[in-house]
């Protein structure tokens, strides 16, 4: 099943509404059955994908869904981070990331 026959924004409209309402229900039905709610993700994603019903078969269109997801999770890490303990923490951040950023050039 392609969506061959929609073309420009409307396919882009189409494949966030599909892609959208099976999150929400795959993620609802497995969490009926205590499973993963990434379990549904993973599933979701091969069901959809080039190896399932070829929904999103170009690359174009995954790399694009891709992207929204990762902007998606920009946000909601934005939403939920409290501002005021991220700075009072910078410096342990700080320190920590630039020892991890020796430690993987050491280990190179």
């Amino acid at each position: 099943m392609d969506l061959i026959f929609l073309t420009g924004f409307h396919t882009s409209i189409t494949l966030i509404c599909i892609v959208g309402l099976a999150v929400v229900v795959s993620g609802f039905l497995l969490k009926k059955i205590k499973q993963p709610t990434l379990l549904a993700y993973i599933l979701l994603g091969v069901l959809i994908g080039q190896h399932g019903f070829d929904l999103i078969g170009d690359e174009t269109s995954i790399r694009y869904v891709g992207e929204l997801g990762i902007i998606l999770l920009f946000f909601f890490i934005g939403m939920e981070i409290d501002l005021y303990s991220f700075v009072g923490n910078w410096r342990l951040a700080l320190f920590g990331t630039l020892g991890q950023f020796l430690l993987s050039i050491g280990v190179v």
